[in-house]
C-alpha cells in the first residue's frame, strides 16, 4: 500500500514538477518581499530603485512572451505545413494503390472477353468501377469519363445475355475492349503525371 502512495506521489511530482517549482519560487519570493518591505518603503530612493527595476522586469517578461507567442505561432504554422505535405503525400500513396488495382481490374477484365467469359468481365469491370470511384475526383473531365464507363459496364450486361446461338458479335467485342483500353490509356497517363508524389522524399 505504501509502495503504490509513493509511486502515486512520484507520478504527480513528475507531472507537475514545472508547477511545483515556480510556486516554490513564488512563495519565497513574496516572502523576501515581506522582509524587506519596511526597509524599502521607508527610503524614497529605495522604493524608486525598486520601482524602477520592477517596471523594466515587467517590460522584459512582457516581451520574452510576445516573442513567445510569436515563436509558437510560426511553429504551429510550420507543423500544420509538415502535416498537410505527409498528408499530401499518403493521399498520392493511396492514388497509387488504386490505380493499380483499377489497371490490374481493366487486364482482367478483358482477358475474360477474350475467353468470352462476360459475367465474370462484368464482376472485374464492377469491381474496377468501384476502386475508381474512390478517388476519381482527380481526374480532369470525370462525368465524360463516368459515361464512357457506364457505357462500358452495360455492353457488357448486354454480352452476358448473349448464347451460344446468338452471340455477341465480334465487332461488339472489339469495341468494348477498345473502349477499355482507352481508359486503361487515361488511368496509365496520370499515373505517369503523378508518380513523382507517389513516393517520400529521402529527407
Amino acid at each position: 500500500m505504501e509502495n503504490k502512495k509513493e509511486i502515486i506521489i512520484m507520478n504527480f511530482l513528475k507531472s507537475h514538477w514545472l508547477r511545483i517549482t515556480y510556486s516554490m519560487i513564488l512563495i519565497i519570493s513574496s516572502y523576501i518581499a515581506y522582509c524587506y518591505s519596511a526597509d524599502i518603503t521607508s527610503d524614497n530612493i529605495r522604493l524608486n530603485k525598486f520601482s524602477y527595476i520592477g517596471t523594466v522586469a515587467t517590460i522584459i517578461a512582457l516581451l520574452i512572451a510576445i516573442f513567445e507567442i510569436a515563436q509558437s505561432i510560426h511553429a504551429s504554422k510550420s507543423i500544420q505545413k509538415q502535416a498537410k505535405e505527409y498528408l499530401s503525400r499518403a493521399e498520392s500513396l493511396d492514388h497509387a494503390s488504386f490505380s493499380t488495382e483499377c489497371l490490374g481490374n481493366l487486364d482482367e477484365a478483358n482477358s475474360y472477353i477474350n475467353n468470352e467469359n462476360y459475367n465474370t468481365s462484368l464482376k472485374c469491370f464492377q469491381h474496377f468501377r468501384k476502386t475508381f470511384s474512390r478517388f476519381s475526383y482527380v481526374f480532369e473531365n470525370i462525368d465524360e469519363l463516368n459515361k464512357k464507363i457506364g457505357e462500358i459496364e452495360l455492353s457488357l450486361h448486354t454480352a452476358t445475355q448473349t448464347t451460344v446461338s446468338a452471340p455477341l458479335t465480334k465487332i461488339s467485342r472489339s469495341n468494348i475492349q477498345k473502349d477499355i483500353i482507352s481508359i486503361k490509356n487515361i488511368l496509365e497517363e496520370i499515373y505517369s503525371k503523378r508518380k513523382d508524389n507517389y513516393v517520400s522524399p529521402k529527407n
